[in-house]
């Protein structure tokens, strides 16, 4: 039997309908929260991405050469394109600008064992602002998305750092052969390796104190008493602006939330302040992530605009999660059997109206009992005599009679209760 290609998988059902869920609900926390959607191709040039989200993020895309003899890749993620939509169509307008979109992605590695080289991202940009306000809301809205999903109680937690403040120490400490080695070392975590390498250097006391208290710092109170004797005035100007999404965040009551990880570092490279990951317990990885990236619509348009966001990654939280898990608002399914087809057809039209998933059986009888055909229903209804009709409940099996019309009129939208 032929499968799915490496690093793909198939939605059927109840999967799929979960996930529909899970997207619609996503769409509809965005747009409470002011963002507008985009969408972009699925292929773009692969100077979209060669210059906007480095060598080692482009290395994972998918490319190929257009007939023309022209470089294409397919979506590898979504911030980049958003940013090259802006730029071209939407530069002039007002700003801050919000937008969000759903899409496919598509990377020929996976970040984590198990992950997919297809998968979905939900993910939100607020373009034209670069008050720390602004990273606060992203920060926010993320977690207002995923508590919108019913994930709430679920051990959300956001781990927050910075994209630069670690890379500027490297960068003024230490010389060529050891940064590649700490940033490497910053990748993996190992906050022993690097504080080792600093101390090798020969810092002195003061410096490499404030870098090992940055590396271990975890909570924001912990942060924001701190002072760090550091002479470099744009780690200072650094800090500053971090203090103040800190700050900012704590005004939406978001603070709990809020873990500090110095040594978070995104793959991707147009980040230039503070960075962000979304973890869940009982998944195993990180279910989205983003951060400030001022410099990327400058990429497209020449001119550096201010911006920040973040994208979900709507595979893993399937995964993590469950179908079952996913609230939403799928609609109630009713079958309706009955020997009088055309008066079985005006009962689903009338259950349509309502807000019901209605099917009239191909079958015509009147069995009023659970059967293969009835398999993923949740009612079912047989039409009696005189405008009667009876409902059976397939959950539980119980059994109501009624009339058409007092049933339509007890109905609430979607549902029989």
């Amino acid at each position: 039997m032929l499968g799915t290609p490496l690093g793909t998988r198939d939605y059927a059902l109840e999967e799929a309908e979960a996930y529909s869920r899970l997207e619609r609900e996503l769409e509809r926390t965005f747009r409470l929260w002011g963002y507008r959607e985009v969408r972009t191709p699925c292929l773009e040039s692969l100077e979209v991405f060669s210059k906007t989200i480095g060598p080692r993020a482009v290395d994972r895309a998918f490319k190929f050469q257009d007939y023309d003899g022209k470089l294409l890749a397919l979506r590898a993620e979504g911030t980049a394109p958003t940013a090259r939509l802006f730029a071209a169509s939407l530069l002039n307008g007002p700003r801050p600008c919000r937008l969000f979109y759903i899409a496919k992605a598509f990377r020929f590695a996976t970040d984590f064992p198990g992950d997919y080289r297809e998968f979905s991202q939900a993910g939100a940009e607020l373009i034209g602002s670069g008050d720390p306000s602004s990273d606060a809301e992203v920060i926010a809205l993320s977690i207002d998305a995923l508590e919108g999903l019913g994930l709430g109680p679920r051990g959300l937690r956001v781990d927050l750092g910075h994209a630069n403040l670690i890379k500027e120490a490297i960068s003024s400490s230490l010389g060529e052969p050891e940064r590649e080695l700490a940033l490497d070392l910053l990748r993996r975590r190992d906050l022993g390796g690097i504080l080792n390498l600093f101390e090798r250097k020969g810092l002195s006391r003061g410096a490499y104190d404030s870098i090992a208290r940055l590396l271990r710092c975890r909570r924001a109170d912990e942060f924001l008493a701190m002072d760090f004797p550091i002479a470099n005035e744009r780690t200072r100007e650094m800090l500053r602006g971090f203090s103040k999404v800190i700050e900012e965040a704590e005004g939406y009551g978001i603070g709990d939330r809020l873990f500090l990880d110095f040594s978070l570092i995104r793959d991707l490279e147009y980040y230039t302040g503070a960075v962000f990951e979304i973890s869940i317990e009982g998944i195993g990885m990180p279910v989205g992530g983003g951060g400030r990236y001022d410099g990327l619509v400058g990429k497209f348009c020449g001119t550096d605009i201010p911006a920040v966001g973040f994208a979900l990654n709507i595979n893993r939280l399937m995964e993590g999660v469950g179908p079952g898990s996913v609230k939403g608002d799928r609609p109630k399914r009713v079958l309706i059997k009955s020997r009088d087809r055309r008066g079985a057809i005006e009962i689903a039209r009338a259950l349509r109206g309502k807000g019901f998933a209605a099917v009239v059986s191909l079958e015509r009888n009147c069995s009023m009992s659970k059967g293969p055909d009835s398999e993923g229903f949740d009612f079912l209804i047989v039409p009696g005599p005189g405008g009667s009709v009876r409902v059976m409940d397939l959950r539980d099996g119980s059994v109501e009679e009624s009339t058409l019309e007092g049933l339509l009129a007890g109905l609430g939208g979607g549902g029989f209760e």
